[in-house]
């Protein structure tokens, strides 16, 4: 359509998908876009490194509300755990070939996380194929006690570990 007769387009661009050349329909998507909004300035920044004629993409950042004004739920019959301040949460597929979120990582930099902070977890929510691997990694690493894999988890409960946690890493 003409761009007066077609409504105001807005194109999310959220990491990986656009750190390399795209098709030509994708382009085609993304240079037509009358907005383009990233998750933050790295992938607005990298993007354009790959895809210079992207529009400008203007970073719109994710996260959660800070105040306890929020109904809570009790989550307690939903997870095994009570997570808190001192807890590490990371959400993602744990898929063979995707390891781009950092889980490996977090997982080697536990022990030097539980040394100084005993009492601290890293909570790994998500599910895949590679779910073994990282079981594996976290008992070679001596720190299979303070990594929790939680599987897929409601968007209520998600949320609540979200509040609850003192760290979102990726």
């Amino acid at each position: 359509l003409p761009h007066w007769l077609r409504p105001v387009s807005i194109t999310w661009i959220h990491g990986v998908e656009v750190w390399s050349r795209r098709g030509i329909r994708q382009r085609l998507g993304l240079a037509r876009s009358d907005y383009v909004v990233s998750n933050t300035i790295y992938t607005s920044n990298r993007a354009l490194e790959t895809n210079p004629w992207i529009p400008s993409p203007r970073p719109c950042h994710l996260g959660m509300p800070i105040t306890d004004d929020e109904a809570r739920i009790d989550i307690t019959g939903k997870i095994d755990f009570l997570p808190s301040r001192r807890d590490i949460l990371i959400v993602g597929r744990l898929v063979k070939g995707e390891g781009m979120k950092g889980h490996d990582r977090l997982i080697d930099v536990m022990p030097e996380v539980v040394r100084t902070t005993p009492d601290a977890r890293l909570i790994i929510v998500g599910t895949g194929d590679n779910l073994d691997f990282y079981r594996n990694l976290a008992h070679q690493k001596g720190i299979a006690d303070h990594v929790i894999f939680t599987g897929f988890l409601e968007d209520e409960v998600l949320a609540e570990i979200y509040r609850r946690c003192g760290v979102f890493a990726m």
